[in-house]
């Protein structure tokens, strides 16, 4: 069995070319054949200014519309256990920095054509992992700096940040609870970085008994340039199979065809895992449900051992994600949540203008880059803090700069797989899929379902030219395996029975007048496609793991490429170019007229949210807070610190 992915020191040429900026290219057609399923044109005819040819314009009635549904392929095992704990996923020794892992911080404000930032983070220190009660560390006793330069022998220039921690405690009840106390989790803000430039550095507390080996890393490029690649995954976790993606995902970062050093990770949520384990570090379903918890206990050393688990590529390469469902982490309190993610995870939300960590912005190349949250609360209005910041975001944005707008969040708007995950999003997707159309944002990428898929150019489940690309890829490889079933197979639409907790987001009273019925448990009329007949926006549909690729190749051609796992080798089983044609589409220029429609809809809260109430806010949150626990007698308490700080040698 592996026990983690190895570093893949091959290089491919798969073209080559050189462009300074938007509009001064010279391309050469990248990656494979066009002839492969589903390599076609996403938003019709090519547009004078982008000097790549379209792979095939299909006619522009959605019937001509070409779709591919692959079957299973026994090739690719569904499910695989996950690594253990050991080996490369072990805890290093206590002082020694681990989980490297880095983040983009945006561009310092004033200085266009200057100064780039990266968030550098890492854990130092020992956890707390145990019945009764824990103590969180006392964060200000180990330093948190960086030195960074241009060679790997002259680290000249230094970074200072701080650490913080957390704890994730539960109420005895089966009498295997254990409490959890997280290491020192530090976070430095590296500014003043050359664009597109390559960087050596260390991360530590300043003795070298306790400094990390030499690493690097690239700064991002220039706002306004191209090309440079995204690699794109989500709901990893860290199994047998997730290891065949991160292999798979390394060599697409050495073969990079157009700016490989300047690449950076897109991770649309899901991460360790760690709450399908009870606290206890026992998978929940080895233990009988009657005596389990039900509220998703969740064994922190997961989270370390993940961090572990992707830091090859995370200490090199930008890390830049979103929050899921495996993210909530509740606590004993019934109301804490996500401590974990906010603790760990850095993103640029402050340098965006965002109220939350939750959702956040930022300029990548040619790309603006938005990152949302489907469990922020209340999600589904338009006085939200989510909604209202979003509006103002996209107004912002400088489509002759960043001409290319991507948004990701964790559960799709857009799936043809089975059972909860058709349309379980639909009233999310109501609300704010008629801002994204208004302001012509480009590609939206989910997870959250185990497989596969690409829609074509879409608005309100209708092909559209205007639309965007959405791309479903949460089949990074975790161990509860792949969804496997289409909706539009006999018995495989959801039952509307089930009602309210899987269709949790779908508006009571939409303008499809499919919500209240299936609120009222009856049979809803116009609800699931007909039988053995794929939803005419879906364009190429696999239940297989794998990621993603997005080159960005200038203001008006982009390069999609899904490679697939089961093969051995990295394989691209689907591929197109997405084309931004602002002639046809003027909202892609940042032309929009009139007000945002609204449909007139009542939101129904979210089964998540409902559980947690208020606690879903965070908007105002800082990722430093643990809010109010249980700890092991059941008394509500805030965690105290410990006061000494432990010798440290070196």
């Amino acid at each position: 069995m592996k026990q983690h992915f190895a570093c893949v020191a091959l290089v491919t040429v798969l073209m080559a070319y050189i462009v300074p900026a938007i509009g001064q290219a010279t391309n050469t057609t990248p990656g494979p054949s066009q002839s492969q399923p589903g390599s076609v044109s996403a938003s019709g005819p090519a547009p004078a200014a982008g000097p790549i040819p379209a792979p095939g314009v299909p006619p522009p009635q959605p019937a001509g519309y070409p779709q591919v549904s692959m079957p299973y392929d026994i090739r690719n095992p569904s499910a695989s256990d996950d690594l253990p704990i050991a080996g490369p996923l072990a805890p290093r020794p206590v002082n020694q920095p681990e989980q490297i892992h880095l983040a983009y911080g945006g561009s310092t404000p004033g200085t266009y054509g200057g100064q780039q930032s990266m968030y550098v983070s890492w854990n130092t220190g020992p956890v707390q992992q145990r019945l009764g009660a824990v103590t969180l560390p006392n964060v200000s006793c180990t330093p948190s700096i960086v030195k960074y330069g241009l060679t790997s022998t002259a680290l000249t220039q230094t970074a200072t940040g701080s650490a913080t921690a957390y704890t994730q405690l539960y109420v005895p009840q089966f009498g295997f609870e254990q409490n959890y106390s997280s290491a020192s989790i530090h976070h430095v803000k590296v500014q003043g970085l050359i664009p597109n430039t390559l960087y050596y550095y260390t991360v530590g507390d300043g003795t070298p008994a306790n400094t990390s080996p030499v690493l690097s890393f690239t700064s991002a490029p220039l706002p306004g340039t191209a090309p440079f690649r995204l690699v794109l995954f989500a709901d990893l976790g860290q199994s047998e199979n997730s290891s065949s993606t991160l292999e798979h995902m390394q060599e697409s970062l050495a073969t990079d065809p157009v700016n490989g050093a300047a690449a950076h990770l897109l991770y649309i949520a899901d991460y360790s895992y760690a709450d399908t384990y009870q606290s206890n570090g026992t998978d929940t379903a080895l233990i009988p449900s009657s005596v389990r918890h039900q509220n998703f206990q969740a064994y922190q050393p997961r989270d370390d051992s993940f961090g572990r688990f992707v830091e090859p590529l995370t200490q090199q390469y930008p890390f830049m994600g979103c929050q899921g469902n495996h993210e909530i982490h509740l606590q004993g309190d019934n109301v804490t949540n996500f401590q974990s993610w906010l603790h760990r995870w850095v993103f640029p939300w402050r340098e965006s203008a965002s109220p939350s960590p939750f959702f956040y912005s930022y300029d990548y190349g040619a790309a603006h880059i938005i990152s949302l949250s489907n469990y922020v609360w209340p999600n589904y209005k338009y006085d939200s803090p989510q909604y209202q910041w979003l509006q103002k975001d996209l107004q912002s944005v400088n489509r002759t700069l960043t001409p290319w707008v991507i948004v990701h969040f964790h559960n799709p708007w857009y799936s043809t797989y089975s059972y909860s995950d058709f349309k379980q999003q639909d009233c999310f997707r109501q609300i704010l899929e008629p801002l994204m159309y208004k302001y012509g944002v480009d590609l939206v990428y989910n997870g959250h379902v185990h497989s596969y898929e690409r829609f074509y150019p879409v608005n309100d489940w209708q092909i559209n030219q205007c639309g965007y690309t959405s791309i479903v890829i949460g089949d990074g490889g975790n161990q509860e395996g792949l969804t496997i079933n289409y909706v539009d197979k006999p018995g495989n639409c959801m039952a509307v029975s089930n009602g309210a907790y899987y269709f949790q987001d779908i508006c009571k009273n939409d303008a499809a007048g499919y919500g209240g019925a299936i609120f009222a448990g009856g049979n809803v009329s116009g609800f699931c496609p007909p039988a053995n007949f794929q939803p005419s926006p879906s364009a190429y549909r696999e239940p297989s793991f794998g990621h993603g690729t997005l080159d960005i190749l200038n203001a008006t051609h982009a390069y999609w490429q899904w490679h697939r796992n089961q093969d051995g080798d990295r394989v691209t089983a689907d591929s197109t170019y997405i084309i931004r044609d602002t002639t046809a589409c003027p909202s892609k220029a940042g032309i929009t007229s009139g007000p945002t429609p609204q449909p007139a809809i009542s939101p129904v809260p979210s089964y998540y949210s409902a559980s947690c109430g208020p606690a879903c806010n965070n908007y105002t949150g800082q990722p430093v807070g643990y809010g109010t626990n249980v700890d092991a007698s059941g008394s509500i308490f805030t965690p105290p610190s410990s006061t000494a700080c432990p010798a440290v040698s070196g």
